[in-house]
């Protein structure tokens, strides 16, 4: 009997032992296979807000998608505090990550302001992690707040507790139901749809609305299937429409240039050499300001932090907007009497530099 108790105890502890031997190898499976969205894709290195494009999180453009800010900070989650769902991840501010998001058909909100500087995109669309689960691509009301704790994970993101978590709002649901053939949609909310933009009733049908009346859209082709009432209806609009209500939120002149934005035009500021040029992606420009160097005759850092004649020259260098970027008026001061040679920075005929006693 004791031998057989000795026995049952040692089964009992192998198994716990195997059991927690299990948990132990699915919890490091889960984190390997995780790691590259919620290790290096969510937590990069800390970087300035400029350099993250971080912005004002309480005041994003109004889009045609009409994104708005949930409750609380992180990444976004569902009604049972878990986040799950088909994502992309992108290193971009608030700004980029709306306007990825807006020229995305499949996205329905983002979450950004980390200070990683790294976008978490809800969508099917190159989705990264997650890509089976798209509920929230179907609907986007369960995105339902923000949070900074991996739920499954049991690990909270401190980075992402100034994070902000959007969701499209800009859905309607549809009144009647919607057969295949058919080029009209019964919808219960109509006055979000403009004629140009387009409405997502699954996740591989858009279509282009030609004509808005009460609770009606016409579409330009017939639908290839049938929808029951009550399916979510999104808005998608164009990138024209997305490019036009971003027109006004351009992004700011980068270092070393000056100007109200891109948009409007910078240029390098004195004493620095480039050019920038606006474009449709993030950052939004490509170009740089590089500062020009001290010129001969001169010593210092650069023109823009300040350039000295070096000993035996007179005059001064001054930073200007136009090529060479600087002009100098850095000269050799002549020997003066009673010396000899090129110059006070020349070598007299005696061998030495500078003054001395003379009798010759």
């Amino acid at each position: 009997r004791s031998n057989l108790m000795k026995t049952n105890n040692l089964t009992a502890n192998l198994d716990l032992t195997m059991r927690n031997t299990r948990a132990f190898v699915c919890a490091s499976l889960f984190l390997s296979l995780h790691a590259p969205t919620w290790g290096a894709k969510l937590h990069g290195s800390s970087r300035s807000a400029q350099e993250r494009g971080k912005i004002d999180l309480g005041n994003l453009p109004q889009t045609p998608k009409a994104f708005q800010a949930t409750s609380g900070n992180g990444f976004c989650v569902g009604s049972n505090g878990t986040e799950g769902q088909a994502r992309s991840f992108a290193r971009l501010g608030c700004f980029g990550a709306q306007n990825l998001c807006d020229n995305d058909d499949m996205c329905v909100g983002f979450a950004c302001g980390s200070q990683s500087g790294m976008s978490v995109i809800y969508t099917a669309t190159d989705c990264q992690s997650d890509c089976h689960e798209l509920d929230w691509v179907r609907d986007p009301s369960l995105i339902a707040s923000a949070s900074r704790v991996a739920v499954l994970l049991r690990h909270e993101y401190a980075d992402w507790g100034t994070g902000v978590c959007y969701r499209q709002t800009a859905f309607t649901t549809l009144a009647a139901q919607a057969s295949a053939g058919s080029t009209s949609l019964s919808v219960s909310n109509s006055t979000i749809f403009a004629v140009g933009d387009s409405v997502r009733i699954s996740l591989t049908e858009v279509k282009t609305i030609t004509q808005v009346s009460s609770g009606t859209l016409v579409v330009s082709t017939p639908l290839k299937g049938s929808y029951r009432a009550g399916l979510r209806a999104m808005k998608v609009a164009s990138s024209r429409h997305v490019q036009i209500a971003l027109k006004g939120l351009a992004a700011g002149c980068p270092a070393n240039a000056l100007g109200a934005n891109v948009e409007a035009g910078c240029s390098c500021a004195a004493g620095y050499s480039g050019t920038i040029t606006a474009t449709q992606v993030h950052p939004y420009y490509t170009g740089s300001c590089s500062a020009i160097l001290c010129p001969a005759n001169s010593n210092g850092l650069h023109v823009p932090a300040g350039c000295s004649c070096n000993a035996g020259y007179s005059g001064s260098v001054q930073a200007t907007t136009v090529g060479p970027f600087y002009t100098s008026s850095c000269s050799a001061v002549v020997c003066p009497s009673n010396s000899h040679g090129r110059s006070s920075q020349g070598v007299g005929q005696g061998g030495r530099r500078g003054g001395g006693s003379y009798g010759a």
